[in-house]
């Protein structure tokens, strides 16, 4: 089995993983930083020097102990953080110095990267082929690693072959293989105002294959094992930001394991092929998941003549350790399993399955400090991939399409008989007849038709006959579409209800209408076709719409009917303005003595996009620009909001001035006021939006400076004018779960969205 894993972990920890990335201090200052990225106060000692001066360390109260010569080499006061690259890294502050006969005693403390670099950028990458392999550790008797490959080519994958027993009577066997490479690259983004972790990316490609099977000789057992099989410990990764180094050590554990209850022999094996890509993510105060899953399963077939059932799998994790204290890791289980019952039909069921999931800890020698992740597993899935029933006669099961219409008449019939036929007998009610398992058959004359079907296997037959009538009429006729709207005009907080229960078919026996809606009249249709004749919909702009409904009857034929439809904008003084360079036409509202777009910018320039380059997400949530481009995106007469005009809207809308100056999530209620109402572009539950200003903002989500897209439907971000340093800029930030305006500093590189505010 060829497996192909991709797992992004983009994290800026909350306050409990401060213990290493960074401080919790609340940063007000507008202030730009300093030219020098790193503090006096880091001090940054060499393998070299640290391990020629280095004597111990007390692992209670983490109290390292040096030569007294280390100061001639490297001056170290109380307050300083120490960073060395020996081992897994170390990231400490120093609480208290004191000098002996015997040498230097250091008492340390935590350390957050954020106190060691003030601004900074770095990537790092790896691939965690043999090559790189520090050390292995083996648990368990049976498992080996191939190492006539350990000089082959940087992309040779690890080989284990795997041959243990389980239990200590030697009755649970467990053999396989299973071969993995994997690629590790990231990124890190230390940011001002305040200092802190803006971006941590971790992503893992992993190719692997895997084989299992599993022989039990146990009666009337239950019995549930895991065994740790390997721990691989790859050469550590030293990334620079700003001339501080960050220490990262790969690790691959491997364990395999086995639940069982069985009541006889059993033996089966089976093949997995697999695509999934599982992750976590944190920005902005918000967790997200990422899960896709593709497979398939081959299998060997079980031998056994009696009860049992038997769960057998193996399981890879990854952990990245962060100065030997932080921990993003990858878990799975991969797993086949077998139930049978001699006394039921089927009596044998084979399924294949995997639990995957994500998380991150941190440890500090030894002491569990945290450890979240996602259980239950961000992926569990499981498939029955095969069975042995107890054979018997087919069941004969149609159907017709279409069931009536004008000679001559066409009608395809679809077979959906269970049990596996193996041959097919067909009436069609007017001496015609076919054996092919899914025949069309023409009707050149009206009348009404009974069609009967007969399958047939090896085990007998089934005979089934249709109830319902080929209906062939020569007076075939198109529906009638009709549909009202409560209430016939709104705004646009608005929940139009739509009914098209009235359209009705002209013909007898009437046939069940699908309908489908174009609810702005553009010729977009924004449904399928559907049965439900009922549906609520909401308008993001003002404008006068032409929504329009069409019908179909069971024969294909279609009708159309059509309302206008007055949607005004429900805030303050509401306008238009048609930006004469591409003659789009946008929203405006007044808010407080301030007159904006209420409608994100769609104009095109350098260095802007629309979400995931699609020109459907740019024609309802605009273009997203650096901040660069931002600043003379808008037309003639309107510009980007500064800073200050942010906040003089913020303020008409309910801010205080020291709320206003504040970072973070400021105020109550004024980011609901901003929001368009509803879920129709907005996450669920969309809190607190109310859109009561009129500034209808959308959640058109961001682009990083590498050029990823992310949080369309949860977050909505919008630069200012305003520098806050020589690489960010001041900008806001609206959240689907929250009714607060947030205000901080970002890197200017980033793409978000403009308002655009008149001069």
């Amino acid at each position: 089995m060829k497996t192909k894993t991709i797992l992004i972990t983009l994290i800026a920890i909350l306050a409990v993983t401060a213990l290493v990335f960074q401080s919790c201090k609340k940063e007000t200052n507008d202030d730009p930083p300093s030219d020098n990225k790193i503090p006096e106060t880091t001090k940054v000692i060499e393998a070299q020097i640290w391990q020629s001066n280095f004597t111990g360390i007390d692992s209670s109260d983490f109290t390292l102990y040096f030569d007294k010569k280390l100061l001639s080499e490297i001056s170290l006061e109380t307050g300083d953080i120490i960073v060395s690259t020996d081992g897994y890294g170390l990231l400490r502050k120093v609480n208290k110095i004191t000098e002996s006969a015997d040498g230097l005693e250091i008492e340390t403390g935590f350390a957050s990267l954020t106190e060691v670099v003030n601004e900074g950028q770095t990537s790092f990458s790896s691939l965690l082929s043999t090559q790189k392999i520090m050390k292995i550790n083996y648990h368990k008797d049976g498992v080996i690693l191939d190492t006539s490959l350990m000089k082959s080519t940087e992309d040779t994958q690890l080989e284990y072959d795997i041959d243990v027993f389980l239990d200590p009577n030697e009755k649970i066997h467990i053999q396989g293989d299973f071969s993995i490479l994997t690629e590790l690259n990231g990124q890190l983004e230390i940011g001002y105002i305040p200092p802190r972790i803006s971006l941590f990316e971790i992503t893992y490609e992993i190719d692997q294959s895997l084989n299992l099977s599993a022989d039990i000789e146990l009666i009337n057992l239950n019995y549930e094992h895991k065994v740790d099989l390997v721990s691989v410990y790859f050469q550590p990764i030293i990334a620079i930001i700003a001339g501080v180094p960050v220490v990262l050590v790969p690790e691959l554990e491997i364990a395999v394991g086995i639940e069982a209850e069985v009541y006889c022999d059993v033996y089966t094996g089976i093949n997995q092929e697999m695509d999934y890509t599982v992750g976590l993510r944190y920005e902005e105060h918000e967790w997200t998941t990422i899960s896709e899953f593709n497979k398939s399963f081959n299998y060997t077939p079980p031998q056994l003549d009696c009860n049992a059932g038997a769960r057998a799998y193996i399981r890879p994790q990854f952990n990245i350790l962060i100065y030997g204290v932080v921990s993003p890791y990858l878990y799975g289980d991969l797993f086949g399993k077998i139930e049978s019952d001699v006394q039921s039909n089927p009596w044998w069921n084979l399924y294949a399955g995997a639990d995957l999931g994500v998380g991150i800890e941190a440890e500090i020698l030894g002491r569990e400090i945290f450890d979240f992740n996602t259980n239950p597993p961000l992926i569990s899935y499981e498939q029955l991939i095969a069975s042995a029933s107890i054979s018997e006669p087919p069941t004969a099961n149609f159907y017709s399409n279409p069931t009536s219409g004008a000679a001559p008449l066409t009608v395809a019939f679809t077979d959906q008989s269970t049990d596996n036929p193996t041959s097919w007998q067909w009436e069609f009610g007017d001496s015609g007849s076919s054996t092919q398992q899914n025949p069309s058959h023409t009707y050149n004359t009206d009348g009404s038709y009974t069609v009967t079907l007969t399958v047939t296997n090896s085990y007998g037959s089934d005979t089934e006959s249709k109830t319902d009538y080929i209906i062939v009429s020569g007076d075939n006729t198109p529906p009638t579409a009709l549909f009202t709207v409560s209430p016939s005009s709104g705004t646009t907080t608005t929940n139009f209800a739509f009914d098209a229960s009235g359209s009705t078919d002209n013909e007898d026996p009437t046939s069940n209408l699908q309908v489908r809606w174009d609810f702005e009249g553009n010729g977009s249709w924004d449904t399928g076709w559907d049965y439900d004749k009922t549906i609520n919909h909401q308008y993001a702009n003002e404008s006068t719409y032409t929504a329009k409904l069409e019908v179909k009857d069971t024969e294909e034929l279609t009708d159309q009917y059509t309302k206008t439809i007055s949607v005004s904008n429900g805030g303050g003084g509401t306008g238009t303005y048609t930006d004469p360079r591409d003659g789009q036409t946008y929203a405006t509202i007044e808010i407080g003595s301030q007159t904006w777009f209420a409608e994100n910018l769609n104009y095109e320039t350098s260095n802007s996009w629309e979400y995931e380059n699609s020109s459907a997400n740019g024609n309802i949530y605009g273009r997203l620009y650096t901040w660069d481009a931002a600043l003379t995106a808008c037309p003639s007469g309107w510009s980007l909001p500064s800073d200050d005009e942010w906040k003089t809207m913020e303020m008409a809308l309910g801010m205080s001035q020291s709320e206003a100056d504040d970072t973070g999530y400021r105020g109550t209620d004024e980011g609901g006021k901003m929001k368009e109402t509803g879920t129709i572009h907005w996450n669920s539950p969309n809190t607190g939006a109310t859109n009561t200003s009129g500034f209808t903002a959308l959640p058109g989500g961001g682009r990083s400076s590498s050029g990823s897209f992310s949080g369309l439907g949860g977050r909505g971000y919008w630069w200012s004018s305003s520098e806050g340093s020589g690489t960010y800029a001041w900008r806001r930030y609206l959240y689907y779960d929250r009714g607060q305006v947030y205000r901080y500093g970002y890197f200017k590189t980033n793409g978000f969205s403009v308002r655009c505010l008149k001069d």
